[in-house]
């Protein structure tokens, strides 16, 4: 059988300081798969009780507080089979 984990590379939003108000791209293309295709790109950005959640390859949200935010992608391929990578994100006054 076949391994079919997927992988995912480091460094997937822009801009790397942004402040509030900023418009933040989050990007999975990077995101990939053996012996599949990924199917779905799920991101989750929180920070204390907010939480945004958005879902597609490359997503563009507004952080509107200050503060470390925590960003989450979890992909899922073609054949069921999920990963997850996260980073913070420090988003300026």
């Amino acid at each position: 059988m076949p391994f079919n984990a997927p992988r995912l590379a480091a460094g997937f939003f822009t801009p790397d300081q942004p402040s509030v108000g900023d418009t933040l791209i989050l990007d999975g293309s990077k995101s990939s798969a053996v012996n599949a295709d990924i199917a779905s790109y799920q991101w989750e950005v929180t920070i204390d009780d907010l939480r945004i959640t958005a879902s597609g390859r490359r997503v563009e949200i507004v952080l509107a507080q200050p503060g470390v935010w925590r960003v989450r992608l979890t992909v899922t391929d073609s054949n069921g089979l999920k990963a997850m990578t996260e980073r913070v994100v420090e988003v300026q006054p």
